[in-house]
């Protein structure tokens, strides 16, 4: 399944399976794409199949499909539970419908600002490796972080909602220190890069 690489949007009919893995590469002018019910294998997993695609907006999945399902702009494995992509403008869901986000899910995106919400468990290798990401927001429930998953996210911000014992336990070894806000409700005594929410509900640092 081929795509025209200065379309705008695509709704691939019923009956496609899969698309390859450059099916989208390179679209620069593609703002939203409909996947069928029929449509039931993506390869490689990941944001690989929308490489160069800086306006992608939308990402949609056809109510009936039996394997994926998407919600807030993100391509959602129903079985794994694991989310493979999503566009620009993806707000990853809290119902608990994604509990891993897959390996490369975000390589290269233009996405600026994201809150993996509570209940992910796992963020793949390069998930975010090369995106625009600019500020991450990590749930306590975060126990594993792969290699590279924001590699060369130039001048990223991280807010961690788990402790500082947590981040050391589980996390440092993958993302160090740098850039990296922990979670205090309350003004904390010690020093370090602390945050909370301000009455608007906007992050705000101590």
């Amino acid at each position: 399944y081929g795509v025209d690489p200065f379309v705008e949007r695509v709704n691939i009919e019923d009956g496609v399976l899969s698309v390859d893995n450059n099916a989208f590469k390179g679209c620069v002018k593609l703002e939203g794409v409909h996947l069928p019910s029929s449509f039931n294998e993506i390869i490689p997993k990941g944001g690989f199949n929308f490489e160069g695609c800086e306006r992608l907006e939308s990402l949609t999945v056809d109510d009936e499909n039996e394997v994926f399902i998407s919600r807030g702009n993100c391509l959602i494995s129903k079985k794994d539970r694991s989310l493979l992509c999503g566009a620009n403008s993806c707000v990853i869901p809290t119902d608990g419908s994604v509990r891993v986000v897959e390996p490369f899910a975000f390589y290269r995106s233009q996405i600026k600002e994201i809150v993996i919400p509570d209940g992910v468990v796992k963020i793949g290798e390069y998930a975010f490796s090369q995106s625009s990401l600019e500020r991450v927001i990590l749930p306590q429930s975060l126990e594993k972080v792969g290699m590279g998953a924001f590699g060369y996210c130039k001048g990223i911000k991280i807010f961690y909602k788990g402790t500082v014992k947590e981040w050391n336990e589980r996390l440092w070894s993958r993302l160090g220190s740098n850039n990296v806000y922990i979670y205090s409700q309350d003004k904390p005594i010690e020093e370090g890069n602390f945050w909370c929410y301000d009455e608007n509900g906007e992050i705000k640092n101590w």
